[in-house]
């Protein structure tokens, strides 16, 4: 393991525990129980391994199809199930409202009805979608507050269509994306009356695969900040590190008012049209540094696609692999591990500006590249203690060797940090920092002797983070 070179000024003092989802206050991370509507897997079975991923936050897609099958008859069996298991095991679910039902839809089926938008089929399908919406929100009034209206209505002819294409196909694509940003704006409106009618406090999240876009300035041009409360992102790719000035550009067109969530991002470990190089590494790879990236975006929500595998989800039949559960064993891939590091460091963090974390590597010269040196870095306090996370960005589905350098700390602090580790959140393990010094030429800072930095994030903090609950110690090596 890279951190147990006994050339290093470091020696492990512990192991991170499973802290279970019921165990933790409260923190960003949530998980994904997409395509429940559309049965796609067991929730009984996986329910037991979700909790134990310390995730605090489930999204549920409701499903209109399921819900109602003969029209005018609202069947809420299978989502009171879901919604009541989830909240006897310390995790609280939020409602992604969506999708056509083929009872309204005339010459649809399934699973067309998917992205089938009723605001496009007529009046008598707008009433429908409404009165499915308030039956909903009259049956879930106290248990469920967050409402996200629809899902990805950016990505045309898929989530946001009329009989499985785009609508508007006599338009150019930029007027048809931004006459169906005004359609999206004009159906969130309605759609949130309703809810609001029956949960008057209830928070209402809009929603775009892709946060800069014209798409998300239409939107903003027809009152869409005014209208919801949160803003959910779905990104998807290896580069997590644009997400910060993706995010900046929505904030920029929709107003800082609103909370930011990520509200569905991930990477699979098997078959996918998406990604290369799919592998159980690279997955807990990715969910790491989402993460992070999330909560330097201050993100209140950043939410994993999804907690286990889809079965037959592929036109061919085969399966889906970005669940953090493998379907099929039902044993955690090594995100698990991760989700359980990112729930507990993330819980009560909160970006912190005035910190700021530097790297200098130790093989290069003053004609060297910066690139290859230039790390991601996320400074956040948990619990009011400093913290900083920082790897290498790149290419996710890439394995990179460690680059060592020396870091030096800003934190503030008197002293800086009593007791300085390094957290390995893929490996789950606690390492103690010796020699570190405060010398006059770092202004206050703290400084390391050189460490490894890996393409996956690594925190350095105080040792005050970790109670004895949330670590299990371990012999400690004598102090250097």
């Amino acid at each position: 393991m890279i951190f147990d070179d006994p050339s290093l000024s470091l020696t492990q003092c512990g192991t991170l525990r499973r802290v279970s989802s019921g165990e933790i206050a409260d923190s960003g991370i949530s998980v994904g129980l997409e395509c429940l509507d559309r049965e796609l897997f067991d929730f009984d079975r996986a329910a037991p391994r979700l909790f134990e991923t310390g995730a605090k936050y489930a999204r549920i897609q409701t499903g209109w199809n399921r819900c109602e099958q003969s029209r005018g008859v609202y069947s809420f069996e299978w989502l009171d199930h879901v919604v009541d298991t989830l909240l006897a095991g310390g995790v609280q679910p939020w409602f992604n409202v969506g999708f056509g039902n083929p009872l309204y839809m005339e010459g649809i089926r399934n699973p067309a009805a998917v992205g089938c938008v009723p605001f496009y089929f007529g009046e008598e399908t707008l009433r429908a979608w409404e009165n499915f919406v308030t039956a909903l929100a009259e049956h879930y009034r106290g248990r469920i507050r967050h409402w996200e209206i629809w899902n990805e209505p950016d990505v045309l002819s898929q989530f946001w269509c009329y009989h499985g294409r785009a609508p508007y196909p006599e338009l150019s694509d930029l007027e048809r994306l931004e006459r169906c940003a005004e359609d999206y704006v004009h159906f969130f409106r309605e759609t949130g009356n309703v809810i609001r009618c029956e949960i008057p406090s209830a928070r209402l999240a809009a929603c775009a695969a892709n946060p800069a876009s014209e798409y998300i300035r239409a939107c903003a041009e027809h009152g869409l900040a005014g209208l919801a409360d949160i803003f959910c992102y779905h990104i998807y790719g290896n580069q997590e590190n644009y997400t910060g000035r993706r995010v900046n550009f929505a904030k920029a067109c929709l107003g800082t008012k609103l909370e930011y969530w990520q509200g569905e991002s991930g990477f699979p470990t098997g078959k996918s049209a998406l990604f290369t190089l799919p592998t159980e590494y690279n997955q807990a790879k990715f969910i790491a540094r989402r993460a992070m990236i999330d909560l330097q975006c201050g993100a209140k929500r950043s939410s994993i696609f999804t907690v286990t595998d889809f079965k037959n989800y592929y036109p061919d039949g085969s399966d889906q692999h970005f669940g953090v559960i493998d379907r099929r064993t039902l044993k955690p891939k090594l995100s698990c591990r991760v989700l359980k590091a990112m729930a507990f460091l993330t819980e009560n963090a909160i970006p912190a500006e005035d910190l700021l974390i530097r790297f200098n590597p130790t093989h290069s010269s003053i004609l060297s590249p910066i690139r290859s040196f230039d790390l991601e870095t996320v400074v956040f306090r948990k619990n009011g203690i400093p913290a900083a996370a920082l790897w290498q960005p790149e290419n996710v589905a890439i394995s990179f060797q460690p680059i060592t350098g020396e870091i030096q700390f800003l934190t503030g602090g008197k002293p800086p940090l009593a007791e300085p580790v390094l957290i390995d959140p893929l490996r789950g393990n606690v390492y103690r920092i010796f020699h570190a010094e405060c010398p006059a030429w770092a202004m206050g800072g703290m400084v390391f002797p050189p460490l490894p930095v890996p393409d996956y994030p690594v925190i350095i903090t105080d040792r005050r983070v970790l109670t004895g609950e949330e670590i299990a110690e371990v012999s400690s090596a004598a102090e250097r």
